[in-house]
């Protein structure tokens, strides 16, 4: 754990950076120990969101960070993970957000096989030119995903989307 820092700070810190979500894995690389983490969540201060992926303090509902969800599903799908499909349509301002009932949508990589309740997982392999950081999220390019809005809106939002872009 970086010395200079408390547990607290640098559960602070990460989810300041991360839309206030953290995963366990991250954590426990910073140092935390995993006695501190479970302590924090059954006192309510990290609140699970998907199995081992949590949201600091209570904001939920409407007052949670407006990319919370899409970070947490995000980070619960795990390395090589990124936002794609509609979710990736609204970071880029293509299209309105999906409804808190549709589900983030993720690509992973085509051997990974992981299955995320809560999370639209999409397989696919990327290349690194289709993958673009946006607000610290990571996410698939502009043109990538038209190309994934395509297999999923109807022609005429599809078109209003491509217009956008």
């Amino acid at each position: 754990m970086n010395a200079e820092k408390k547990p607290d700070a640098l559960v602070a810190e990460l989810a300041g950076r991360q839309h206030g979500v953290v995963a366990r894995r991250q954590l426990i690389a910073e140092g935390v120990s995993p006695k501190f983490v479970d302590r924090h969540i059954a006192s309510g201060r990290l609140r699970p969101v998907h199995r081992g992926v949590y949201l600091l303090g209570s904001l939920r509902g409407p007052l949670e960070p407006l990319r919370a969800r899409e970070m947490a599903a995000v980070l619960a799908c795990g390395r090589g993970a990124v936002l794609s499909h509609q979710s990736a349509g609204w970071l880029w301002g293509l299209i309105r957000r999906p409804g808190s009932s549709e589900p983030p949508e993720v690509t992973i990589p085509e051997a990974a096989r992981r299955q995320r309740p809560g999370v639209r997982i999409r397989r696919g392999d990327l290349s690194s030119d289709e993958i673009r950081r946006l607000d610290g999220l990571p996410v698939t390019a502009p043109g990538r995903t038209i190309r994934d809005l395509a297999a999923v809106l109807d022609p005429r939002a599809l078109g209003r989307a491509a217009a956008r872009g």
